[in-house]
């Protein structure tokens, strides 16, 4: 499939801000009284979905708004400490300069965002944020029609089970990056293709059609 549109999860996929998830996520569970992480739990807690996670923390539906928000607020606190992986700006790079449009749909505030890119922010078109935990979908549609794009020509690129319900409820393709919260094997039956390793290999198989060691 040749895609003109390649939009990005940000936190976990492009952005290395696991350490600062951890403390917004404490933040939140002191805040709205549901259970924090703990660390033992992590590895039992990559292979759940969406609906999963709610109930492993005790959270009613209602309260994800009000956490959205606070998580939001949070991770904006530290987004000057938040660093992207080694080769992402690189590969934002070789994606736009193949003439394909990018874009990033994430439940995290633009000014984290922007704050993180640094320079590279100019790599990418289309921003979308503060979308709900578990509202992804709808940013995907706001970037389509923005790119004047149909579903099958977006791609989304992302590290989590939610960002594949997120493409799946609006029919776009899904691709999984290894480096992020969800565990491969997970992630693997979700993704057009197999799980990327490297942002390298993303470029390579967006602009390439292919995706070497």
């Amino acid at each position: 499939m040749t895609y003109k549109v390649i939009v990005f999860d940000f936190d976990g996929t492009l952005a290395d801000s696991f350490e600062f998830f951890l403390k917004a996520m404490k933040a939140a569970a002191a805040r709205h009284g549901f259970l924090d992480v703990r660390i033992d739990d992590l590895e039992t807690l990559r292979g759940m979905t969406s609906v999963e996670l709610m109930g492993h923390f005790g959270i009613p539906a209602w309260k994800v708004p009000a956490i959205s928000t606070t998580m939001r607020r949070e991770m904006t606190r530290y987004a000057s400490q938040v660093k992207l992986f080694p080769g992402v700006a690189e590969m934002l790079a070789q994606i736009k300069a193949a003439g394909l449009q990018t874009g990033i749909a994430t439940s995290n505030s633009k000014e984290s965002v922007k704050i993180v890119l640094g320079e590279a922010v100019a790599y990418v078109d289309h921003l979308q944020c503060g979308a709900s935990l578990f509202g992804k979908h709808n940013k995907l549609v706001q970037i389509a029609r923005a790119a004047k794009a149909r579903p099958k020509e977006v791609l989304y690129v992302g590290d989590e089970l939610r960002d594949a319900d997120a493409a799946d409820a609006v029919k776009m393709d899904f691709a999984a990056v290894s480096w992020g919260y969800a565990r491969p094997d997970v992630l693997q039956p979700r993704s057009v293709v197999a799980v990327l390793q490297s942002p390298r290999q993303v470029a390579d198989f967006v602009t390439l059609g292919r995706v070497d060691p």
